[in-house]
């Protein structure tokens, strides 16, 4: 299994071989992260809260778990065709890294289904009707 630094110097050292773009842009743990997020039209992330934000962005993804329980997270968005994974679990093998990157940056017609797809299932007002759940149950108890 490849450690963050690992995957990034993995990334990195096979740019050229992966993307056959040159507009491809490799970030780690960037101060800038939101403004960049905003502006890619693919993410290679992990399976938590970051998946959920590139998700409700509408930013097709691969999402990667960085531990077991977000590996749910995964598996149930890449059935609404909103994210793919590696399908590995938590191991991460290089050639299906490559084969999911190239797959996704061939595909545009897919890249735009996953970005309708993600805006539509995600669409960031949880916090708005958890609130509304807690404000009918206080109600209720008055």
């Amino acid at each position: 299994m490849l450690s963050e630094m690992n995957f990034v110097r993995f990334l990195e050292k096979n740019k050229k071989k992966i993307f056959l773009s040159k507009n491809i842009k490799i970030y780690n743990n960037s101060k800038s992260y939101y403004e960049i997020a905003q502006k890619s039209d693919l993410g290679i992330i992990s399976g938590g809260i970051t998946l959920f934000e590139f998700s409700a962005s509408g930013i097709p993804s691969i999402a990667i778990p960085q531990h077991k329980h977000q590996i749910e997270n995964i598996t149930n968005l890449e059935k609404k065709n909103i994210t793919r994974s590696l399908k590995k679990g938590m191991t991460v093998n290089t050639e299906d890294i490559i084969k999911n990157i190239d797959y996704l940056i061939k595909n545009y017609e897919l890249r735009i289904k996953m970005h309708k797809k993600g805006k539509t299932t995600i669409d960031g007002r949880g916090l708005e009707r958890i609130t509304n759940i807690i404000k009918k149950i206080l109600d209720l108890n008055l």
